[in-house]
């Protein structure tokens, strides 16, 4: 978060303190007066919906712009290894260039199964060969991570899955956390979200297809 209050105009809380305690890290960070975007959707109207999701593309398209330490590479904040929520399988990489995250994660699942699963080769060929920037992506964007109050967002919460990914990660990681949630808000605020960002449907549609096999990793 201090790192994006220094290099952004995007709302975050402030960073007080960061401590291990009985060996679990803590944070200490200014309190946001504000409601959940989620908590609250219902009572919005469209306009209001709407000017939320253009507010946050504004944030994105911050975050996008910002130049990486070391291009091409996928890691942390930190030049680190990384977790992600999708996922349980402790930290991740870094990994020196979008090719190897993806031959590591859903995309080389698919491309290492294509015998098992029935269609994945078509599936698969529509992003084979395809090269991508590395941008700073927040990792968990959804309306369960953003402060809404006086008609805007005011804060951008838990950065704790943020680093350096494949332009296309925000947008897929997105849809996990929105797409068949069974929440309503989510769900209407994907639909908003994908008409307004930049999309990558046909990654969207590897990663969904390669964890409806999970199970067999």
């Amino acid at each position: 978060m201090d790192f994006i209050a220094k290099n952004t105009t995007i709302p975050v809380p402030k960073v007080f303190d960061v401590f291990e305690f009985n060996g679990i890290p803590c944070l200490v960070q200014e309190f946001i007066d504000g409601s959940v975007l989620e908590d609250i959707w219902s009572k919005l109207n469209l306009h209001e919906k709407e000017h939320a999701i253009l507010q946050l593309k504004g944030f994105m398209d911050q975050l996008r712009s910002l130049p990486p330490p070391n291009p091409g590479r996928v890691e942390a904040v930190d030049g680190r290894g990384f977790v992600n929520p999708r996922r349980e399988t402790g930290e991740w990489g870094p990994f020196e260039n979008p090719e190897e995250f993806s031959n590591f994660s859903w995309h080389g699942h698919i491309k290492r199964n294509f015998d098992r699963y029935p269609g994945s080769a078509q599936i698969y060929a529509k992003i084979a060969g395809r090269s991508y920037r590395t941008v700073f992506s927040h990792g968990d964007i959804g309306p369960h991570n953003l402060l809404w109050k006086d008609g805007r967002i005011v804060a951008m919460i838990d950065w704790e899955y943020a680093g350096w990914f494949p332009e296309y990660f925000d947008f897929t990681q997105t849809a996990a956390v929105c797409i068949d949630s069974g929440r309503k808000a989510r769900d209407e605020f994907w639909q908003l979200f994908a008409k307004v960002v930049d999309s990558y449907p046909d990654e969207l549609e590897v990663e969904q297809y390669s964890l409806g096999y999970q199970e067999t990793w």
